[in-house]
Parts: structure tokens; sequence; C-alpha cells
């Protein structure tokens, strides 16, 4: 009985510590509050964290619109925040600052000079056919008086896209001039370069600078002389009197009156930093594609701090006909030569030429167009100069034509490639420098935009253009931003490598804007690699991320 008493005081004991421990659990708070509203949506693929849309809305499509997607595209992966917000014109630089060696900037002053406008082979044309071009009435195409003695032939239609070319997603421009606002590419100065003209291949030196402004100074004392020869790759240059340090380097960079360095600077002339190359005549043949792609590559190469400057008679050779999209699609990874390997020869260019023969240039030049292709001489001549092409264009990316874009896509030092629709570019209608804007009655012209500026008019694009150096002032004019909005047709960016047998550009010569709009210069071995997906710089190739992806 004992017994069993104890064990009843066991069960008693037991329900009873049982309810203790059930009543003595975790209490449980207030009840939550209710939910608020739903968390915003992820911002679309074309502008991904942290940026969000633009603060004036998205900027215009550079491309037909496609007909709304019946199912929404998938969110860009989750990630942090990687940069700051965009800012304008006010940040400071940031810690991936390109600091090069003196060898560096030894290469750099000897190719980075202001080069004299490169002659055509001699050619007669017929006077009674340029007296007839005078006496008609003003058009919008086919060959016309542009300037002074300065006859062109203005295609007569209206470009088309290329084939061959990137079209990359919004949110891989805005990444990548995201960057550039905040100061972490590796870049060159916008505002160096050494004084004079001459220096490149296939110009001589004039003399005296045929731009209106002062070009920044020279750090070595004495400068190379004119005449010194100008190597292709690495190899020695002057000995400076002065070292150069990295506080030099950064005098270059424009700054605010606070004496922060600006990244984005008001205005960029590449003519100031020696990148653009040196202004070709197209004469009375309808090659400006020709001419402008060739212009671009030059572009690409001096910043790669290389002198050659690309034959636009060899990129005609390629296709012969009055088209941006042949002018890319034939020329994407072909071998292009210099210009002393095949110097333009327009009577030659015309019997090139395949456009329509009711706006065509046999007339003023005495030849039958389209006769090349069967001229064994012409195709043993092409033959030839392929071998020795020097550099190729391994990609074409078409870019957002909004002025933007473009800008800050000539701020980190590249050129465009673009086509306009012109109307009225002859030298009567430029102005102090400036082509006065026109109307919708055009036709295709492509050129190079090569800088920007600010007037009292507004943003203002410097056009490198084919019509040799007595249009325009030496060559150059500015539209205005209403045209590149309302006239711009197409806008290109030309990725250029050297060719078989030509020696790989050194990897201090490397900057980001030589790579891919999706690659960045690799930390660890200097050449472009794909960017990762954070924004941060490849290392050897890899990523401690996921690549960026389209």
């Amino acid at each position: 009985m004992k017994r069993l008493g104890c064990l009843r005081c066991l069960l008693l004991v037991g329900l009873v510590s049982c309810e203790v421990h059930v009543a003595s659990g975790p209490r449980r708070g207030p009840p939550p509050p209710p939910m608020g509203p739903p968390r915003a949506a992820m911002p679309p693929p074309g502008y991904p964290p942290p940026y969000g849309p633009p603060p004036n809305g998205p900027p215009p499509p550079y491309y037909a619109p496609a007909a709304a997607p019946t199912q929404p595209p998938p969110a860009f992966p989750t990630r942090p925040a990687y940069l700051p917000p965009p800012v304008t014109n006010q940040m400071p630089m940031g810690a991936l600052l390109w600091k090069p060696s003196t060898e560096t900037i030894q290469r750099m002053l000897m190719v980075r000079r202001l080069v004299a406008p490169i002659g055509n082979v001699p050619t007669t044309k017929s006077p009674a056919a340029l007296a007839r071009v005078r006496a008609r009435p003003e058009s919008n195409c086919g060959v016309q008086e542009v300037a002074p003695d300065t006859f062109v032939q203005i295609d007569c239609l209206r470009y088309t896209r290329l084939r061959l070319a990137q079209v990359l997603p919004p949110h891989v421009f805005q990444r990548k001039l995201g960057m550039f606002r905040a100061g972490a590419l590796r870049l060159d100065p916008p505002n160096f370069a050494s004084g004079g003209v001459g220096g490149g291949q296939g110009a001589g030196n004039q003399g005296g600078s045929p731009f209106p402004f002062p070009l920044p100074f020279n750090p070595f004392n004495p400068a190379p002389a004119p005449s010194q020869p100008t190597p292709s790759g690495p190899g020695p240059g002057p000995t400076p009197t002065n070292p150069f340090t990295v506080d030099d380097w950064l005098q270059l960079w424009p700054k605010t009156p606070d004496g922060k360095q600006v990244q984005v600077p008001g205005d960029v002339d590449h003519r100031r930093n020696g990148t653009t190359g040196p202004v070709k005549d197209q004469e009375a043949v309808g090659a400006c594609t020709a001419f402008s792609f060739s212009t671009a590559m030059d572009n690409a190469i001096r910043r790669l701090n290389r002198s050659e400057a690309m034959s636009p008679m060899h990129v005609w050779s390629h296709y012969g006909r009055p088209s941006m999209q042949a002018a890319g699609d034939a020329n994407l990874n072909a071998g292009i030569a210099r210009v002393e390997d095949w110097t333009y020869d327009p009577a030659l260019a015309c019997r090139m030429y395949k456009g329509s023969s009711e706006f065509g240039c046999g007339e003023e030049y005495n030849v039958r167009e389209g006769s090349a292709d069967a001229d064994p001489a012409v195709r043993a001549k092409l033959a030839d100069t392929d071998k020795k092409g020097r550099y190729k264009v391994t990609n074409i990316t078409e870019i957002p034509m909004d002025p933007d874009t473009i800008a800050q896509t000539l701020a980190t030092g590249q050129a465009v490639w673009g086509a306009f629709c012109i109307e009225h570019w002859s030298s009567k209608y430029v102005v102090d420098g400036v082509v006065s804007d026109w109307g919708p009655n055009c036709s295709g012209h492509a050129i190079v935009l090569a800088g920007y500026r600010q007037s009292s008019d507004g943003r203002q694009f410097l056009v490198h253009n084919s019509w040799g150096p007595k249009w325009g002032v030496g060559g150059f004019a500015y539209v205005s931003e209403r045209m590149i909005r309302q006239r711009l047709e197409f806008a290109y960016t030309l990725k250029v490598e050297p060719g078989a047998g030509v020696a790989s550009a050194h990897p201090e010569d490397m900057t980001d804007d030589d790579c891919g709009w999706d690659e960045l210069v690799d930390a660890t071995h200097g050449r472009c690699a794909k960017m990762c997906i954070d924004g941060s710089r490849p290392k050897n190739g890899t990523c401690g991320v996921p690549f960026l992806g389209r």
C-alpha cells in the first residue's frame, strides 16, 4: 500500500509539474503590426540596383521597340550594392586610379600628337563635270562642293543597322558608365597629349597647330623631336629630365572649383589628348562609311599608344557600296592595313563603287563605276594588302543614342562611329565651327564623334568628318544636341586589337576603354576579361561572383 501511495503521489506531482511547465513557457508578445504596403518591384533589367530608373525617365530607345512580351523578363539577380548612386560632375577619383609607369607615359608622349591631314593619290577631275555640279541647284545628296574646291559625294539613301553588331541590354552600359562616374575605371586622363603637329605615320609635320585651342603641357623637356620615328609598340622613349610622378598625372584631370577631380568633364576634345587620327578626304566618292570606320579605328589604335593610321581604301575595297551595314559587317575581324600600304586613290575607289549610277562618281573621274572587280591588277593589290593587315575590329557594339550616354562614352576616350541623316552641311552652313541645325529632308552620312562642349545654346558634339581640312575648322565642326536627338540614326563603338604578326598591346597600355562594354582590364594579366556581376574587376579571368551576364 505504501508503494501504491507513493506511485500515486508521483503521478500527481508529474501532472502538476507538467501543468507548471506548460504555464511557464515563453510568453506570446503583442500581435505584430499589420503589414505595410508591398515592397516596390525590382527595377527592370535595364536599370539594376543600385541605379534604379534614371531621374529623368529611361533614355529613348536606340532601336525600334518590339511588341510587349507576354511574360515579364526575369528580374536581375539580387546582389549587394557595389557602387554609389550616379552623380554628375562632382565625383572624386576612385580606388582603381590608373597609375602608369614613366615608360608608359613616354610611349604616350611619342604617339599622342596632333597629326596633319593625310593626302590622296593625285587625281584629275573633269572640269566640265565640276562646272555642272556648281551650276545645278543645291540638293541633299550627290556630288556637291562642300568647301572651296572640295567636292564630295553624299549618299542618296538612309542607312540600315549592322547585322553583326553586338546589341547589349541597357544595364550593361549603365553599369560601366556608373563605374566611370564613380571613378572606378582604369582610364587615361582626358587632357593628356604632347604639343605640336606631326608624329603620326603617313602624315608630315606641317608646323603649328591648325586648331584654335592650347594643348596640354608636355611633362618632358625637351619634347621628342617631331621627326623622331614613332614606335608602334613598347620600346625605349626619350629620357625625362624630370621624373613624371603620379601627382603630375593627377594634375591632368579636370577639377571642380573646390579642387575635387571631375570624372565626367564639362567638355571633351579628342584632338586635345591626341587620340583622334588624321583628317582624311573621301573626295567625290560615296565612301564616307569607309573613311569614318578607319577614323574610328585610328582613335582605338592611338588609345593603345600606337601611331598607325588605317587605310580607308583598304576598308572600302571589301564592300564598295554606300552602306554602313556593309562597311561594318564586311570589315569585322578583317585585318586592315595602314594608309601607306594602300593610299586612297579616288579614281580607283570610284571604279569600286557599286551604288546607284544616277548619283555616282564616274562622270567626275572619267571612269566606269563597278569595273574594279574584273581588273586582275586590283584583285592582286587587294590580296597583297590583305596580307599587310595590322589591326582588326573584333567587336562593334551598338550603343544607346541618348546624348548623355554618348557624352560619357566620349569622355572615356572612345570615339563613336555614327550616322546622321544630313542636309545642308556645306561650309556656308558652318558658322563659327558649328553646323546650323537642319531639317528632315536628309540623306545618310557616316562620321565619327570626337568630343563635346558646353555652349550658350546647350551642349554641342564634335564631328570628325571625311571632307578634308577645308571643311569646318580643319575638318571638324560641332553639331547641336538637338541634332543628336533628332538626326543621329546609328551609334557604334569599335574594339580594335593588333592583327597577326603585330605585337600585342603592352599590359600597361591597356585601359578599360580598350575593352568591350561588358569587359574590364583584368587585375592580374592586364588583358580584357568579362566584368564581374558585382562590378568588380576580374582576377586572372575569374570572379568571386558570377560574370556579368546579358
